[in-house]
Formats: structure tokens, C-alpha cells, sequence
């Protein structure tokens, strides 16, 4: 289930069209990346102190080699959520599905 205070965008390192600018946790190790920094108990506090501390509504998390993109901003949210300025990908295999499910997927 996604937090609605969060909204997250995942790009693996072999596909990854986003600039090496955007800020991160101070501590990034490697291979595990910026594991001290997430929380399970409490994703979403996590996020908002991670973002207070790279001083920054948007912010990269990385784990385990995949680079996360979160926004803590409802501004932001609203802009990234906004369809008719963006197009979303729907893989072959999930397009088959949408016979099956309908848009639920």
C-alpha cells in the first residue's frame, strides 16, 4: 500500500535516465546504499527526516543497486501526479492483463 505523504519513483542503474544531482542521505553505502536511512516501522518519518536533512522536498534513496525518487511535497505530488503532462509506461504483459482485470492493475 503507498503512504499518500509519499510519493516514489523507481529507476534501476540499467535504465536510469535521472541526473546524478538530485540529493541523497550523507551515508551511502555500497551495495546496500542508503539502507540507515529507511525505516519499516515508519516509512514515511523516515522520509520526511530525510528530506529535512538533504534540505530538499525531493530526494534519491538508494538500496541495493535500485535508485529511488521521493517527494515529501504535496506541490510536488500534484505536479508529478498530473496525467496530462506525463505518459505512463504499461508493459506488454500487464496491456494483455487489462482484458482480464480492466485499468485496476
Amino acid at each position: 500500500m503507498t503512504d499518500p505523504g509519499v510519493h516514489m519513483s523507481t529507476k534501476t542503474k540499467h535504465h536510469d535516465p535521472l541526473p546524478d544531482v538530485i540529493p541523497h542521505p550523507r551515508y551511502r553505502f555500497p551495495l546496500v546504499g542508503d539502507i540507515t536511512a529507511i525505516s519499516t516501522s515508519k516509512p514515511t518519518q523516515a522520509a520526511m527526516r530525510t528530506s529535512r536533512n538533504v534540505g530538499s522536498p525531493i530526494f534519491e534513496q538508494s538500496l541495493f543497486g535500485t535508485r529511488f525518487v521521493l517527494t515529501t511535497s504535496p506541490e510536488c505530488v500534484a505536479d508529478l501526479s498530473d496525467e496530462s503532462r506525463f505518459a505512463k509506461y504499461v508493459s506488454p504483459f500487464v496491456d494483455a492483463l487489462r482484458g482480464l482485470a480492466g485499468d485496476g492493475l
